[in-house]
């Protein structure tokens, strides 16, 4: 195994774990209430 697809590879899944956690983010926030969904786009500002 070469080790450009290693890093190809852990970038990857990087990446979906990023995706898989946004998305359950967004979820959660939009199931909440505004103070919650204002809490979830601040800290997701702050991640950035």
């Amino acid at each position: 195994m070469r080790p450009e697809i290693r890093i190809f590879f852990m970038l990857a899944l990087v990446f979906q774990s990023v995706a898989i956690s946004r998305r359950k983010a967004w979820q959660s926030s939009y199931l909440g209430n505004q103070k919650r969904t204002d809490y979830r786009h601040r800290s997701c500002r702050s991640m950035r």
